[in-house]
């Protein structure tokens, strides 16, 4: 139930020993939560629960009618955020605005800037001189960096488009899917690459994503559902 989500995700802030905490609530017909109605409802009860914990909590219910990035596996979701925090011009667009808003509201949630938007700008400022990234590296080198994984024997296959149009609609509950037929998250180099995002325009036979996988025999198993169902509505 959505309340279990709740006592999940509070509980590990609560036991980490966070003091803030900002929550995204995303919704889509397809998805945990339906509705932006059903967002908000469960927002304020994050929000009353952790004020009982004694936590300083904001959640915010978001559009979820599409995945956020390029990637959907452990792999391609951290080439993802180190696109972001390297200031890569190929940076996934929606996660850079979704990052410096939450980071904003975090920054202004905890009094280290005046507003969302002051929050926003430091973070933006953070990011452009390369702070943030150092950041993580030092995250990373505490925590125990690892060896470069061998991936030469990694298996991809294209998904193509059997049709021409404008890409209405991503079903993130399908993509999620064919990446988990492909292995992830239990193999972290197995996933799904979106090729078109919504409102790109593409032809038959266009490539529409790649799936990866270390297996082949599931590999397999998610091209046979990407192809039942590729999970792209298309229009025009």
């Amino acid at each position: 139930t959505r309340r279990w989500s709740v006592a999940s995700i509070l509980s590990k802030k609560y036991s980490a020993g966070a003091t803030h905490v900002v929550i995204d609530i995303p919704y889509s017909p397809t998805g945990k939560v339906k509705s932006r109605t059903d967002g908000e409802e469960l927002a304020r009860l994050f929000e009353m629960v952790g004020a009982r914990l004694g936590l300083v909590v904001r959640a915010f219910a978001t559009q979820g009618d599409a995945p956020i990035g390029r990637g959907i596996g452990p792999a391609l979701e951290t080439r993802d955020v180190l696109m972001v925090l390297d200031n890569h011009p190929d940076a996934p667009q929606d996660l850079l605005d979704k990052s410096l808003f939450f980071a904003g509201q975090i920054l202004a949630l905890a009094g280290a800037v005046d507003s969302p938007e002051a929050g926003r700008t430091r973070a933006q400022a953070l990011l452009a001189s390369g702070a943030a990234r150092k950041a993580l590296d030092r995250i990373v080198n505490a925590q125990g960096a690892q060896p470069p994984a061998d991936i030469s024997g990694l298996l991809t296959q294209e998904i193509v488009s059997s049709q021409g149009g404008v890409v209405q609609g991503i079903d993130g509950y399908v993509i999620s899917g064919v990446a988990r037929a492909a292995g992830a998250p239990r193999d972290a180099w197995a996933g799904v690459d979106l090729v078109k995002t919504i409102g790109t325009r593409v032809v038959t036979g266009d490539t529409l994503y790649r799936i990866q996988s270390r297996d082949a025999r599931s590999l397999a198993d998610a091209v046979a559902l990407a192809r039942a169902s590729a999970g792209f509505t298309l229009a025009g």
